[in-house]
């Protein structure tokens, strides 16, 4: 019976065999998933796929793959220039396994039999790596989503990466300086690290810079953000992802300041692989890093910039606020003290904020470069303590931690109702205008409610009569509330805007954080009943002209234009007087009719469930029951600014319908609380008598 006639992939596979037998090697591993594609592209040449540059540039091969930009496949090639200046390649990338083996062979005076039993030896490295792989695949000790890089050359130099930060080489493997060039110790390492015993020990804690400086305000606080990171407190909600959104495109513009730099733009999870790139961007003499990421001590950071100098480097720390503020220098300080124990050279320390002199369209001051070096001095001298007492305390139990004034400085706690218990009703700290430290002095005389404070306890007129509510239970109504209503003339426009302020300035003359009204709404209180006015922008374009039009078209013909507290409205009418000139006469006209709710609410009434607050949030609800903001999606100006600003300014991430329905929800928000101001000014005419 006739033999099968080879195909194509076998014979292939032969050629390559007997012409490593030809030159006394042996012919290294190549999976069977592989074979299929395994073709001779020249001579001395074999791939599974399209080479772009000479193999024998490994360095170009091994980043690309670390940008997980590469699929399974397999390069066995003699590559190099000039007549002495050759190696022998064998890149293979299948499964978790991503390696990259360079020997020095076939060059015109190389010793040949030395070299030729190096290469036989690392291919019989390479089989009992690839037999470690496979064990630890069904062990469970990898899986198939890990990757484990093994760089192993004799020319440039090796390192390993394991998917963890388990292994002994882990601070060497981010240094590619050329320094460890014996491939087989890096494959014994490699192949060590896969056959150990991983289960039975205890996994290293690694923190990020945020958690670092999280630790420092609470260990608590750090405990939980380690060990619990799904908790439901850590989810990101739309206000902060709007934050997010905010620093990464500030940081994005500040890269163009200090321009020609490689991006390290790994996703942060990919602590080895993020390592890797930036030791190899360091190697490279890149001038500039950005997002230079580094592990020492058990800390990780990604410096935003980091700029090459002649006798070391100058790292800066992108913020977008306005000015260098006293949490961001144990910021900078971990930082440079991480750098500086990863081998570095840290001449100078920058924080590089925003400009509030700057104005649009010309941004070239935009940013701010700040010197800090002298001032993170002790803090980086705090940091070896500081990280190793942080990283025991997370090998153990939830720490107790007393409450205090760090529950809220620098940043708020998002695990703050886990460990302050319900307040009681009324307590002393919801008194209408006391100082945080006055509270909690009352607190500690045994003043808990304002039930318990003293008969004669002096307070503001606003505070006594809260005192009062609360401890008869009735609704407080001054007499000369009658006065104050009187003053305001029909007809009554009740006026409410929404405003944005990017820190990125994007309207002319706007500097970073200018508060720019983007959206109003306006109840018309006449006569013969009330009409509605809303305006909200549409697009990224300017928006102010459009806006004083149609708001001085909607307060046309109205006496008195009622807000709640009103300096905001006066203070973004202000703005538009800046930037409109033209249209001044009518808006100052506009602007001297502004009368302000609140206070006429503050002055005159009280309801026990205003809570101390006089905030419409707080007051609409008590005083007309039934008409709050809890069936909106939108309740709060917050979470309006931060819809806003995605809706004018992050639109190409949301899809038609999306958008149609962001807009919405903001038009019903607005027009909430101009109703309520309606309402509420009516249910204020009846408590003084002058309503039916």
């Amino acid at each position: 019976m006739d033999e099968r006639p080879a195909s194509i992939e076998e014979r292939n596979l032969s050629k390559a065999e007997s012409l490593l037998k030809s030159a006394g090697l042996i012919m290294p591993p190549v999976p069977e998933e592989l074979i299929a594609r395994f073709r001779e592209r020249s001579s001395w040449c074999f791939s599974t796929r399209l080479l772009s540059v000479s193999p024998y540039n490994i360095k170009q091969y091994v980043q690309e793959a670390l940008s997980g930009r590469v699929q399974d496949s397999l390069i066995l090639a003699r590559a190099g220039h000039g007549v002495n200046t050759y190696a022998m390649h064998y890149f293979l990338v299948h499964g978790p396994l991503q390696l990259f083996l360079q020997i020095s062979w076939g060059g015109a005076n190389m010793d040949s039999r030395q070299t030729t039993a190096e290469v036989n030896k690392c291919f019989r490295l390479v089989e009992r790596l690839l037999e470690s792989v496979g064990e630890g695949l069904r062990s469970g000790r990898l899986r198939p989503a890990d990757r484990l890089t093994v760089v192993a050359s004799n020319v440039y130099g090796g390192f390993w990466l394991a998917p963890t930060e388990n292994g002994p080489t882990q601070t060497a493997a981010a240094r590619w300086d050329g320094s460890a060039r014996d491939p087989k110790i890096v494959l014994i390492e490699a192949i060590r690290w896969l056959t150990q015993t991983h289960t039975s020990v205890r996994p290293v804690i690694r923190i990020s810079k945020s958690q670092y400086i999280s630790g420092l305000q609470c260990r608590k606080l750090l405990w939980w953000m380690v060990h619990e990171p799904e908790s439901p407190e850590l989810a990101v909600g739309e206000e902060l992802q709007v934050i997010f959104e905010r620093g990464r495109r500030v940081g994005e513009l500040a890269r163009t300041c200090v321009p020609g730099g490689v991006l390290v733009g790994l996703p942060h999870h990919e602590v080895t692989h993020r390592l890797a790139a930036t030791a190899q961007a360091i190697a490279d003499k890149a001038p500039v890093v950005y997002e230079a990421s580094f592990l020492e001590d058990g800390i990780f950071v990604a410096v935003d910039i980091l700029q090459r100098r002649r006798d070391g480097f100058v790292m800066a720390e992108v913020k977008s606020t306005l000015d260098v503020k006293n949490d961001h220098i144990p910021d900078v300080a971990v930082q440079a003290h991480v750098v500086r124990r990863a081998g570095l050279t840290v001449k100078s320390a920058e924080v590089m904020h925003l400009n509030r002199e700057c104005r649009y369209p010309d941004l070239s001051n935009l940013f701010v470069r700040e010197n800090v070096t002298s001032v993170i001095r002790s803090a980086v001298r705090a940091v070896p303590k500081q990280a190793g007492e942080l990283v025991s305390m997370l090998a153990g139990p939830l720490p107790e931690v007393k409450t205090g004034p760090h529950c809220t400085t620098p940043h708020a706690c998002p695990f703050i109702e886990r460990c302050w218990p319900p307040l009681p009703a009324h307590h002393v700290s919801s008194l209408y205008g006391i100082r945080k430290a006055k509270a909690e002095e009352f607190v500690a005389d045994g003043y808990n409610t304002l039930f318990d404070l003293p008969r004669k306890f002096a307070a503001s007129p606003a505070a006594r009569r809260q005192i009062h509510s609360v401890r008869t239970g009735e609704m407080i109504v001054e007499r000369d509330l009658r006065g104050a209503l009187a003053s305001l003339t029909p007809p009554i426009a009740f006026l409410d805007f929404e405003t944005v302020n990017p820190a990125i300035p994007v309207w002319p003359g706007c500097r970073p954080y200018a508060q720019v009204p983007v959206q109003f709404s306006c109840h018309v209180l006449k006569a013969d009943g009330v009409e509605h006015h809303a305006w909200l922008a549409e697009g990224p374009d300017d928006p102010r002209e459009q806006f004083a039009r149609a708001l001085i078209a909607a307060c046309a013909g109205v006496n008195t234009v009622l807000a709640y507290n009103a300096p905001f409205e006066r203070q973004c009418i202000d703005g538009l007087i800046e930037a409109l000139p033209h249209v001044e006469d009518d808006l100052v006209a506009l602007s001297s009719r502004i009368r302000d709710l609140l206070p006429i609410v503050r002055d005159h009434v009280y309801h026990p469930d205003f809570g101390g607050s006089f905030s419409i949030k707080k007051v609409l609800p008590a005083l007309v029951p039934g008409l709050g903001y809890d069936d909106l999606k939108i309740q709060d100006g917050r979470s309006a600014a931060a819809a806003i600003e995605t809706l004018l300014l992050g639109a190409d991430a949301l899809t038609a319908a999306q958008q149609r329905s962001l807009r919405r929800d903001l038009l019903r928000y607005c027009e909430r609380d101009t109703l309520g101001m309606v309402r509420l000014y009516e249910r204020l005419l009846k408590l003084a008598g002058m309503g039916r």
